[in-house]
């Protein structure tokens, strides 16, 4: 069967969405992707009980849920495991010590 989930506090379309790991009882991963426009849907069984993790701008959760519908609401406010929050450095010349680059562009990437 076919199980919607609909998450709260994500952005629109592809912007600011969440990966998602949805976990059996028996911790096997039942599925894994990302949500698009706040919304993941998955096969799953009904009166069954999952486990998901959740990765997005608003930090790493873990959330249990009991399916007893089609499609299940789930609030992203609340309590997080681990908060992910911007990483400050300042950038200076290789050459010059304490000289800051002040413009320019750097592309950081997380693997």
């Amino acid at each position: 069967m076919k199980i919607m989930l609909f998450f709260s506090g994500l952005g629109y379309q592809n912007s600011y969405q969440a990966k998602i790991w949805i976990y059996d009882i028996c911790n096997n991963l039942v599925s894994k992707g990302c949500t698009f426009n706040g919304r993941y849907s998955f096969k799953g069984c009904m009166f069954n009980a999952y486990k998901i993790k959740i990765i997005s701008y608003l930090g790493i959760m873990e959330k249990n849920i009991f399916v007893n519908s089609n499609s299940i609401f789930i609030p992203l406010n609340g309590r997080r495991k681990e908060r992910l929050l911007p990483t400050r450095f300042r950038l200076t010349d290789y050459f010059y010590d304490n000289l800051p680059i002040m413009k320019g562009e750097l592309i950081l990437w997380r693997k």
